[in-house]
């Protein structure tokens, strides 16, 4: 049985899906050529000639047609065996070379002991010895680090550094003097004033603060209050005309939104 409207509509249906399709795949390949770069012929270093090919452009990235054609071969590196292996050696991760075992180290093409030392021991890797903490290295031994009166081991446990109210002069630790109205600094290495005093040599000055001023966040000086500003050593309140504010910092002023500075004034903003 025949449906002559059903084969209608069916051949309608393939050219209206079927064109699209076309078009596209017809764009794809004048995109393609429009991208791509000519390439004259040249000659390489070792003297064979490359013929004229395209530059083809994808991604944001050029494709040699030559490169894709003959593409760079690798050597596969050699594996070695176990027993190609050198008495107390090991194969590396990609058994491509080998190295010692822990506590032997690499000589030519041997593995050697290492003499670790009294008070020593090996390092992370196993290929070198260190000393144990509150000794230090001379020579191929390890001796005890020699502690001078107020002192202790620093952090790496090889040397010594002074305890905190102490500061190092030459092979001892001598007292920090801390004069009057001073404390330790945080390190504990000098000494430093306490809030509201100023350094001065070997002193500590109380600060003097003037009318409509106070100390700043460290306490090391002093600063004017909003609406003041500093004048050698004294503070003086900002003159604020009509149709004005203080700025953002409060050391000045400025016209109010619509008004223009006009010397010490503000005026309104011409229309």
């Amino acid at each position: 049985m025949n449906f002559p409207a059903l084969q209608f509509s069916h051949r309608r249906w393939l050219v209206s899906y079927s064109m699209p399709l076309i078009l596209l795949l017809c764009a794809m390949s004048s995109s393609i050529h429009a991208d791509a770069i000519w390439v004259e012929g040249y000659y390489r270093q070792d003297g064979t000639y490359v013929e004229p090919h395209y530059l083809f452009h994808s991604n944001g990235k050029f494709y040699d047609q030559d490169k894709l054609a003959n593409p760079v071969s690798y050597e596969t590196p050699e594996i070695l065996s176990p027993d190609d292996l050198p008495e107390n050696a090991k194969l590396n991760y990609f058994a491509t070379d080998w190295v010692c075992e822990r506590g032997f180290r690499k000589v030519n093409d041997t593995c050697e002991a290492l003499e670790v030392p009294e008070n020593a021991v090996l390092n992370f890797n196993g290929d070198a010895w260190e000393c144990l903490r509150g000794y230090q290295v001379q020579g191929n031994t390890c001796v005890s680090v020699s502690l001078p009166e107020n002192a202790r081991l620093n952090l790496t446990g090889n040397s010594w550094e002074c305890e905190r109210g102490y500061r190092q002069k030459g092979k001892v630790c001598q007292e920090i003097l801390i004069p009057s109205n001073a404390m330790l600094n945080q390190l504990g290495t000098g000494w430093q004033c306490r809030f509201g005093f100023y350094r001065e040599n070997n002193k500590c000055i109380e600060i003097d603060i003037p009318e409509n001023a106070k100390l700043n966040f460290y306490g090391n000086t002093w600063e004017c209050h909003v609406g003041y500003v500093k004048q050698t050593d004294q503070c003086v309140a900002i003159h604020v005309p009509e149709n004005a504010r203080l700025n953002y910092y409060a050391n000045g002023w400025e016209c109010r939104q619509g008004f223009i500075r006009n010397n010490e004034s503000c005026i309104p903003e011409p229309q």
